[in-house]
């Protein structure tokens, strides 16, 4: 199944548990604008900030920035208030990485972070984002 499937099951889930809904999140649906910036404990230098687009929507709140070369599964959606928290367990072609995330909505604009483990590295990344405007 695709993350896509996973979502909604997982955001069908919520619906049924008297959790906050997706129409309660104060997020504005469209094209948002994603910058990450990646940090690991250790390194002698900083990684530069990535920069990607995403259609977000009612139905997927949660910024992937997918990458062709791995499958990912995003589970264990939660949601409270205006934040979003979720789980996501990826296969590459270097093996199996986990991680989660959490973001905060705020109308236009969000920031969160996430923390991943790949390879034995731990991994941290802090996401802002901004709504550009209507999906296309």
């Amino acid at each position: 199944m695709n993350t896509t499937k996973y979502l909604l099951l997982g955001m069908g889930l919520l619906a049924c548990t008297g959790s906050v809904h997706a129409e309660d999140i104060n997020m504005n649906p469209g094209m948002w604008t994603w910058t990450s910036q990646m940090e690991m404990p250790g390194m002698a230098f900083q990684m530069p900030a990535t920069t990607y687009t995403e259609c977000i929507t009612r139905e997927n709140m949660v910024p992937t920035n997918r990458n062709p070369t791995e499958e990912c599964e995003v589970h264990d959606i939660k949601m409270t208030a205006d934040n979003v928290s979720w789980r996501i367990t990826c296969n590459t072609p270097a093996g199996v990485s986990t991680g989660q995330g959490r973001m905060n909505y705020s109308g236009n604009t969000a920031r969160g972070d996430m923390q991943f483990t790949s390879q034995g590295m731990q991994m941290q990344m802090k996401l802002t984002g901004q709504r550009k405007g209507p999906c296309k």
